[in-house]
């Protein structure tokens, strides 16, 4: 399966979510509104973690949450911006093998959801709806709120939450008319234009229309076709109706699509092209992402119950192209077709807010999803010639092969909390059923070794998960909680695919962690400061790993097997404080160790389990040990409404992993060093208007966020690289 990891939008994290990771948890963890910043005390936080709106001090799990006036404010424009901005959190690529591009990259939360396979080890979810891969490219106009919940949220939210979950919240239209206009222009030739216009239609509806265009160069070149490599050209669109029919019955309707097209990174930036962020590949092609989506809602107020329906429907799909070869030979390409659909339904049933010491939910949920993927694999005329083998005749691979896995599921819910005085007491449970199908024809050959395989294959099963939770808080205060819980989540299990014989095809189990956390959440000094810390243990049980091995035919082979048994642990902590009324500062920290423990062999008898034994001892990829960040926002008061708003942020990401292989039995580990990076802004407020300047990667470092195997042809390696210094300036204006 090919993967696509896309420099611009991973590119994000160097320049406008480092504001974001430093400046939104200081000032951006609000709930329903921007924070005035000129006031003396922080905002209180609200969140819906747990699918009811809450203070965050009291939700006994970490949370980080942003704003959307403020991800605005600081240039956040969609998911993949937010990578590295919250404690523990950070990113991987789907799958090494295929075109970087943003359609499957992998969120990663306290080390979870690093060995991605084919789902994702942390959710997405959309006002309430669950989103597939290629809905990560999504645009964040119009936001209302962004919460990302760290730990497994396997009881509420189910299946491939096992590491935590993206909730995003959208801004409804209301009941008095607003409009916006948002223009930007920045390095690379980089351009957008944003529209928004909301308002009543008749009492007790409103509608909201939105609508964006962007385009951009990028900062790589292709050298060889003199032209840009990741440059990309994009369209949003949104309608938004709500509508109370009643004192008790009110409904939601959201249609969006999006379409992009461009910002392929290919096999990635060869070593010799980092200098001057440089490629050399000959032949290239745009690829193009459509992701379309709707939810419908239905808010039911029974008294004794609130009853909340959300159906959501998706379908995405994706073309993807790379030049194998990474060099000026002609033809040695990859096309890669990706088509998904998802449908969702969730019932769900809460306890009034006034329900005295109880509060509970239940629901009962379903969903229908179909993955399709095609994949191309052509020689050149001329192929060069491989770096470990001998001229003139390399080992070039051809495929033509598809498969589709489709899958069904249903699962039940409930979750009560009950109060005895300043004491929480939470229980929950989610039973979820899943029955994966796949279809497939597999298509490859290798000339030179007489190797290859061409047969249909076909099979279907079935799997069952039980992701409790438990959790208890003490309330000291109504500023200070501690807590401690227990939670357990998963991630599906699936097909193996592409492989090289029938037999080869066997499903692969459920993956589980159990977490075990502790923390603490206070606001002091009449809340002036908010420190949040917590620590945990996660266990991961039936990890599925991907082993690698020739077959009795001498077929190169991949995998997956539940054969891990590993552990993540650490520390986090998130500071933000008001000193004067004008000035916020926030700091963050986290501490994040990953490592292999042990492999269940059992049932391996081909070889495979050579390529994994290595891995014992050893921590997950594209987990950073360390992140930290710092920053600074100063807002100062001018005449006539008017106020001058700076900032500056500085993080640093520590070392890691980055797609660890073994070669000749031997662990190849393949670093990619951390970095630390700063950047400044400074924005004129008015009452109509705003226009802000920033400045990101001030001293422009060169950033290495991830590192490959490089081309199939050579053995120079490849890698994903962040934005050099990136200067931008936006034009906003309100009626």
């Amino acid at each position: 399966m090919a993967a696509r990891l896309t420099p611009i939008g991973i590119t994000a994290l160097i320049a406008p979510t480092l504001l974001v990771g430093s400046v939104a948890c200081a000032e951006g963890t609000a709930g329903e509104k921007a924070r005035d910043r000129t006031s003396a005390v922080l905002d209180e936080v609200v969140v819906t973690a747990r699918k009811r709106e809450e203070r965050l001090i009291d939700v006994p799990m970490a949370i980080s949450s942003y704003a959307g006036p403020m991800l605005e404010q600081t240039g956040v424009d969609n998911v993949t911006d937010l990578y590295g901005t919250a404690p523990s959190v950070y990113f991987v690529p789907a799958d090494s093998g295929g075109p970087y591009n943003a359609d499957a990259q992998r969120l990663v939360i306290r080390g979870i959801g690093a060995t991605p396979i084919i789902e994702p080890g942390v959710g997405i979810f959309v006002d309430g709806v669950y989103q597939p891969d290629l809905a990560l490219d999504m645009d964040f106009a119009n936001i209302e709120r962004v919460e990302l919940l760290r730990g497994p949220q396997g009881t509420l939210f189910g299946r491939n939450t096992e590491g935590g979950a993206l909730n995003i919240i959208t801004q409804k239209p209301g009941d008095s008319f607003e409009a916006k206009v948002k223009a930007d222009y920045g390095s690379f030739s980089t351009y957008g234009l944003q529209g928004y216009v909301a308002g009543p239609v008749s009492t007790g509806t409103s509608i909201s229309l939105s609508a964006g265009y962007q385009k951009s160069d990028g900062f790589i070149e292709n050298v060889t076709l003199n032209r840009p490599q990741t440059g990309f050209e994009k369209e949003t669109g949104r309608f938004r109706l709500v509508s109370r029919l009643s004192d008790t019955l009110s409904i939601d309707f959201l249609l969006e699509a999006s379409k992009r097209r461009g910002g392929d990174l290919g096999i990635g930036v060869p070593q010799s092209g980092l200098a001057h962020y440089q490629t050399f590949n000959s032949d290239y092609r745009d690829g193009i992402d459509d992701v379309v989506g709707s939810h419908f809602k239905v808010n039911w107020d029974l008294k004794w119950a609130t009853f909340h329906s959300i159906t959501g429907v998706r379908r995405a799909s994706s073309d993807a192209f790379k030049d194998t070869d990474g060099g000026p030979t002609l033809g040695n390409i990859e096309l890669d077709h990706l088509k998904q659909r998802t449908v969702s339904q969730e019932f769900r049933l809460e306890s009034p807010e006034n329900s005295g010491s109880w509060r509970w939910t239940a629901g009962l949920y379903y969903f229908d999803e179909d993955y399709a993927f095609t994949q191309v694999i052509t020689p050149g005329a001329d192929a060069p010639c491989a770096a470990d083998f001998s001229c003139p005749t390399p080992p070039t691979l051809t495929a033509n092969q598809w498969y589709d896995i489709s899958r069904t599921g249903e699962a039940a819910f409930g979750q009560a909390t009950y109060t005895a005085g300043k004491w929480d007491f939470t229980v929950g449970e989610r039973y979820s059923h899943e029955a994966p199908k796949i279809d497939s024809y597999v298509n490859f050959a290798i000339p030179l070794y007489d190797i290859g395989a061409a047969f249909p294959y076909g099979a279907k099963t079935s799997f069952n998960a039980s992701t409790p939770m438990g959790s208890i808080t003490f309330h000291p205060s109504h500023e200070t909680s501690l807590y401690a819980t227990v939670a357990r989540g998963y991630k599906a299990g699936g097909f193996n695919y592409f492989e090289a014989s029938p037999a080869e095809f066997a499903p692969f189990d459920n993956e589980f962690t159990t977490s075990y956390e502790f923390g603490v959440k206070s606001e002091l000094f009449d809340r002036r400061l908010a420190i949040n810390g917590d620590v945990f243990y996660t266990n991961i049980s039936g990890q599925q790993i991907e082993a690698r091995f020739f077959d009795s035919f001498g077929n190169p082979t991949n995998i997956v097997y539940n054969l891990g048994k590993s552990r993540a642990s650490g520390l986090e902590l998130e500071l933000q404080a008001r000193p004067v009324p004008r000035l916020t500062l926030s700091a963050s920290y986290s501490y994040t160790d990953t490592k292999y423990v042990s492999f269940d062999y059992s049932g391996i008898s081909n070889g495979a389990e050579q390529s994994v034994a290595n891995l014992v001892g050893t921590p997950f990829a594209g987990v950073p040990k360390n992140l930290a960040s710092i920053s600074a926002t100063y807002t100062y008061p001018l005449d006539a409404g008017r106020a001058l708003r700076s900032y500056v942020s500085s993080r640093f990401v520590g070392s890691q992993y980055s797609a660890p292989y073994v070669l000749n039995g031997t662990l190849v580990s393949n670093n990619t060093p951390g970095y630390s990076l700063t950047s400044v802004g400074i924005a004129l407020d008015a009452d109509r208007w705003s226009a802000s300047l920033h400045v990101s990667n001030v001293f422009d470092k060169q950033v290495l966020l991830a590192k490959g195997l490089g081309s199939y042809y050579t053995s120079e390696p490849s890698y994903v690289v962040g934005m050099p210094r990136n200067v931008g300036l936006s034009l906003t204006y309100h009626w």
